[in-house]
């Protein structure tokens, strides 16, 4: 399943994501996915980054709702701004996917959380 949702200000992904696991009932392991999409600039132009399954910066196997509710629980403490600078800072070897490009990230677009089995 693929749950997406526009980030607001005061937006909570952790927060969301406990809401959505209230309603899985969990049987076997669940592998659950975090990430987001965001705009980002450079001198002359704005582009759009979209955060697939693959590159999503949290990932948690759970196999219990405890476990899953554990992992919400970190997201929760984070704000905005750090997964903003999560989710796609640390796909590169130098650490800054945007270096030779002039890119920076501006700001969170969407959250896309994955859970499957």
């Amino acid at each position: 399943m693929r749950f997406t949702r526009i980030v607001e200000p005061g937006f909570n992904t952790g927060t969301w994501l406990k809401s959505i696991l209230k309603h899985i009932r969990f049987n076997d392991l669940l592998l659950i996915h975090v990430g987001f999409s965001f705009i980002a600039t450079n001198k002359d132009e704005k582009i759009y980054l979209f955060c697939p399954k693959s590159l999503a910066p949290y990932t948690a196997k759970c196999i219990d709702k405890t476990e899953a509710m554990d992992f919400a629980d970190d997201l929760e403490k984070m704000n905005q701004s750090e997964h903003l600078q999560n989710t796609f800072i640390n796909t590169t070897d130098t650490g800054n996917p945007f270096e030779e490009s002039g890119y920076c990230p501006v700001n969170l677009v969407c959250n896309y959380i994955w859970i499957t089995k």
